[in-house]
């Protein structure tokens, strides 16, 4: 708000001292260490099972997610069959829409045999959006509500299949990101490779995603 009142709408005297910048204010970041699944957990997840429909979808829904290049649950809830190309699902990120419009880039990620099934079990045919949440009339509110009320009930249910597993940390839609994420790095694929399939602008913002997930490898040091 200062920046627009002083450069564009000139309103801000000349004498008003600047509180941001060398000296003044500063926004301060910080990045919260990342607490991850260990193999044998996510073994134990991509091998479950249930007679359960409700829980075996949640399931599903977070393998898909892994197997995606870790990608968040809105992108999932939004992706279109055009998505779907050949040997690869191609796709934008939501959150590039308002962030990088003019350097947004594409996610291409492996179209493996795992997710052609679970994508055979729950996708609607019937619908523009491979797992039929929308048919494409709905507005940013509605979607937006959609989004919130279905991720929150498939939390739900991977809380269940947590305490079932008894796995260290509480199962979520937003673990399979960094799951992707920290098993690429276990098995030694560089930060940039991993910024390039996790969609981010460049390799600064997936150091500091990744701090904190190579716990293995320090104690092995």
């Amino acid at each position: 708000m200062i920046n627009h009142f002083i450069y564009i709408d000139k309103r801000i005297p000349e004498t008003y001292k600047y509180p941001f910048g060398k000296g003044g204010y500063s926004i301060k970041t910080s990045f919260s260490t990342k607490q991850v699944l260990d193999e044998d957990e996510i073994q134990k997840i991509l091998e479950y099972d249930s007679e359960n429909h409700d829980l075996l979808f949640a399931r599903d829904m977070w393998e898909f997610l892994y197997r995606c290049n870790g990608i968040n649950f809105i992108d999932a809830f939004l992706m279109k069959w055009t998505c779907i190309q050949g040997e690869f699902i191609v796709f934008h990120r939501r959150k590039t829409e308002t962030t990088r419009r003019n350097n947004r880039k594409a996610i291409e990620a492996p179209f493996d045999k795992s997710m052609k099934e679970i994508i055979e079990r729950w996708s609607n045919r019937t619908s523009p959006y491979i797992f039929g949440y929308l048919t494409g009339n709905e507005n940013e509110t509605y979607i937006y509500n959609k989004v919130k009320k279905t991720k929150k009930r498939i939390n739900q249910l991977l809380k269940s299949i947590s305490e079932e597993l008894q796995l260290s940390l509480p199962l979520t839609t937003k673990t399979a990101r960094e799951t992707y994420a920290t098993t690429l790095l276990r098995n030694g694929v560089s930060k940039d490779e991993i910024s390039e399939m996790l969609g981010h602008s460049n390799s600064t913002v997936t150091e500091h995603y990744l701090a904190g997930l190579n716990k293995d490898t320090k104690r092995r040091i």
